[in-house]
């Protein structure tokens, strides 16, 4: 009974071993020797879990995706206040530059365009990210903490696009760009979207 919880916790290791190595290195002429070393064990150990590097790419993609929305999610389920859970969801959306997984995470997003799977999974997480904006702004609509004159969903959508775009700056190391700074600016942005300048 052991033995299925040791393959997970070895694929897992293996999962963060090959972030790291994608953050370090990108994709171009990434290899399973390369993960191998990050994740102290040998090519074919990898190569047991993951023979081909295309399934654990996809693997850790997977992983990026499943962990980046449950952490939002999980993170608003127990706050009320609308505007806290928007505060909510603006830290957490703004990506951490020193944590492997989000580099990795934009480098396979950019794998989507010639890759259907990773497409989906890029597709995926913009619309479970925009629905959580979804949920909070119409929650704050129904109580009367915000306005919204127009679509809520571009105004969900947009709010994704600009922390997307801000964090491949982050990712790239801009140094006139710093995480607390666009935390700033996306408030800015929801506060005039929304009517709620308390959000500032």
């Amino acid at each position: 009974m052991a033995r299925p919880r040791r393959q997970d916790a070895r694929r897992a290791e293996i999962i963060n071993a090959a972030a790291l190595a994608i953050a370090e290195r990108g994709l171009v002429g990434l290899r399973i020797k390369d993960i191998a070393a990050a994740a102290g064990l040998s090519p074919g150990s990898v190569a047991y879990y993951y023979p081909e590097l295309d399934d654990l790419l996809l693997a850790v993609h997977e992983a990026a995706v499943t962990r980046f929305y449950r952490a939002r999610r999980d993170a608003i389920a127990d706050v009320t206040d609308p505007m806290r859970r928007l505060g909510v969801l603006i830290d957490l959306g703004i990506c951490d530059p020193d944590d492997p997984m989000s580099p990795a995470l934009y480098e396979l997003h950019l794998h989507s365009a010639r890759a259907d799977r990773h497409a989906e999974l890029m597709t995926q997480l913009f619309e479970r990210e925009a629905s959580l904006y979804r949920e909070v702004i119409d929650q704050g609509v129904a109580e009367g903490v915000f306005t919204v004159d127009g679509d809520i969903a571009h105004v969900a959508s947009a709010a994704i696009a600009i922390e997307d775009g801000f964090g491949l700056h982050l990712v790239g190391r801009n140094r006139r760009v710093d995480p607390a700074w666009v935390r700033a600016s996306l408030r800015q942005f929801l506060a005039a979207a929304l009517g709620c300048p308390g959000l500032v």
